[in-house]
């Protein structure tokens, strides 16, 4: 399980938060997975980062403003 909060500050900055949950039963060691996670989070990092540039005009061609695909509807 995981999850990351990005949060705006007041001078233009922002704060990105991940954080992750990994539990294999102790048969992978520790160092290994958190080789695996020091590894993958800069390149989340930047995925997030240029996602994040392109949202405003993504956004500006939706006809739905509140279009949120990420949201499933049940």
């Amino acid at each position: 399980m995981s999850g990351y909060h990005i949060e705006k500050l007041e001078d233009g900055g922002s704060v990105f938060t991940y954080l992750s949950c990994a539990d294999p039963r102790g048969w992978i060691p520790k160092w290994v997975i958190n080789s695996f996670y020091s590894s993958l989070a800069p390149g989340l990092i930047d995925k997030m980062y240029n996602a994040a540039k392109g949202y405003k005009e993504w956004k500006d061609k939706q006809e739905d403003p509140n279009f949120k695909p990420w949201l499933k509807s049940e």
